[in-house]
């Protein structure tokens, strides 16, 4: 596993070479915090909820996410938790909530990604409720253009670790997950936390504009190009800088 794509920060991988692996780690939980409140201070009031994990830099089979018991607000990175791939005591540890079930369920499914975040705010908890996918109205919804699939956690017995989640996260790395919003597992944090905003957005744009009855869709070959720019290095790098910034 490459150790860089883990954190993904706008800093080149040469500024990394002197790192420890204990040092590596730190900086990758000083990430999630800087994300955390980056995405608070854009609008406070429109984020419920906010879930983010990446691989741990010292053991690619444990997770560091932020603790279901602290308001994302608050995290601090004493805040943080592990926890193992495959860990069967998370009901015993008090850790055995949906969000984090399905984040170690995506991490298995998906040995080559390095992140995932979800988001709730009001928009997209609205719009997953409909379970209906994103059409391509925006540049938004163009990134997840057939890249996304609808998962209601209620849905049989399957539940977050179950058999249609795995399936489904195994071939759709953006889900959007009834009552809860939008969850997007990809390679690296910042990668993540780009194309997660902007499920975010387009969920809020398609609400605004579900009663007009015929709305132009961007055609399906200018997708790919709009794709190319939105996730060019460059441009998630410079993203994700602006957020995290002070």
């Amino acid at each position: 596993m490459n150790r860089h794509a883990i954190i993904n920060m706008n800093t080149s991988n040469r500024q990394f070479r002197g790192l420890t692996k204990r040092e590596l780690s730190l900086f990758a939980a000083q990430s999630i915090v800087a994300a955390l409140r980056g995405i608070y201070r854009r609008h406070p009031s429109s984020y419920t909820d906010v879930m983010i994990a990446v691989r741990s830099p010292l053991d690619s089979n444990t997770i560091v996410v932020n603790s279901p018991r602290v308001d994302f607000s608050r995290v601090e990175v004493g805040d943080l938790i592990k926890v193992r791939l495959g860990d069967n005591k998370l009901r015993a540890d008090g850790l055995d909530y949906p969000k984090i079930q399905m984040a170690l369920t995506a991490f298995q499914e998906n040995p080559e990604r390095n992140a995932l975040v979800l988001i709730r705010s009001a928009d997209s908890e609205a719009f997953s409720i409909l379970g209906r996918e994103l059409a391509p109205l925006g540049r938004d919804s163009a990134l997840w253009f057939a890249r996304h699939a609808v998962f209601d956690l209620i849905y049989g017995s399957s539940g977050a670790s179950g058999a249609v989640f795995r399936n489904l996260i195994s071939i759709y790395p953006y889900v959007l997950v009834k009552s809860e919003g939008v969850l997007v597992c990809e390679s690296s944090l910042a990668r993540a936390i780009t194309v997660a905003l902007a499920g975010d957005r387009a969920c809020r744009l398609q609400l605004a504009v579900s009663h007009i009855p015929e709305i132009s869709l961007i055609p399906e070959h200018e997708i790919s190009s709009i794709n190319e720019f939105e996730m060019s290095p460059e441009i998630v790098d410079q993203n994700f800088t602006k957020l995290t910034e002070h």
